[in-house]
């Protein structure tokens, strides 16, 4: 399997291509305001398809941050 963080980071570049990589650690909707609730969507839809097994959503639903949403894509996969 591919490395679970560099795959991350290139879902979050796809998503918001206006964030730089060494950013990501800060990110968060509260700091980006292109981050709403459709981008969210999209931002899990991509990690799906990346890491091609189905994610649950509801799993993602207070992962506001990059941080948190690396942690969900781990215990995800672990599941």
């Amino acid at each position: 399997m591919r490395d679970i963080e560099q795959t991350v980071r290139e879902c979050f570049a796809n998503v918001f291509p206006t964030i730089e990589i060494e950013d990501l650690p800060t990110v968060s909707q509260e700091t980006h305001s292109e981050w709403d609730s459709l981008v969210h969507v999209t931002l899990v839809a991509s990690l799906t398809e990346a890491f091609g097994t189905e994610l649950d959503f509801e799993a993602f639903a207070d992962a506001v941050t990059y941080p948190a949403v690396l942690e969900v894509v781990k215990a995800e996969l672990q599941r």
